[in-house]
């Protein structure tokens, strides 16, 4: 009997240790990593900045929601464990939906920066109302030869999401500007904007979050086309 009991103790150990769960090892945070700087966080969105030399890669890191990444400048770089090998001009939006574990790769021979925008909202590239392969995005130019133009074109819009992308001549302002609520405003260029009267310094790869009305009026007063991408959270 004393036998009998001792293999139905051991079997049970057996099983039990067959079935006991294995930990997962959690990979750390966006933020955690130091190519990744902190530039917005809030109910709506979290942006980071991506900054990488030439060959460098980030450690292996995990998105929890969907993410919009904003090329800057020319870019070519590979998300290991993800996508693979990207190549984005600059001012291309690229969308990544579902959560994620992977880590980023400087395949150029230029540093490479992205803003890369994780998402308060899911993405369903399926309800987009323009772009993401629908029908074509509008646009508008407003200014003068004289002045200058003023020209946006939206790239993609959904029942959540409008992403816009902006172009400023030299002397010429901002015009009827189609965002209704606030946005993320990534600059993609160096550029000096004048907004009633004050003055304000912007340098490519960073992103602001901006009331709604803040871009009618923006006047471009410096000497190059300033170039910015909008991204609306409705």
């Amino acid at each position: 009997m004393a036998v009998l009991l001792a293999l139905i103790l051991l079997y049970g150990g057996a099983v039990a240790a067959q079935v006991s769960p294995v930990p997962v090892q959690q990979a750390p945070a966006p933020g955690q990593d130091p190519a990744y700087k902190l530039l917005v966080e809030n109910q709506s969105v979290r942006a980071f900045l991506v900054a990488l030399d030439p060959g460098q890669s980030t450690g292996v890191h995990e998105h929890h929601r969907d993410l919009m990444l904003v090329a800057t400048g020319p870019a070519q770089f590979s998300l290991i464990g993800g996508e693979g090998r990207l190549k984005m001009p600059a001012g291309e939006v690229r969308v990544l939906t579902g959560a994620r574990r992977h880590s980023i790769r400087n395949d150029a021979q230029q540093p490479l920066r992205l803003v890369a925008i994780e998402l308060g909202k899911p993405f369903d590239p399926k309800r987009a109302v323009c772009g993401l392969g629908q029908r074509a995005c509008g646009g508008e130019m407003g200014g003068s030869l004289t002045q200058g133009a003023f020209v946006y074109s939206v790239l993609f819009e959904t029942d959540s999401f409008r992403v816009v992308d902006v172009t400023v001549d030299p002397r010429a302002a901002a015009e009827n500007f189609p965002m209704k609520g606030e946005y993320l405003f990534v600059p993609l260029t160096a550029m000096q904007l004048r907004k009633e009267g004050a003055i304000s310094d912007y340098a490519s790869g960073q992103a602001f979050w901006v009331a709604a009305g803040f871009t009618n009026g923006l006047e471009n007063v410096g000497e190059e086309r300033a170039r910015w991408v909008a991204v609306e959270v409705r």
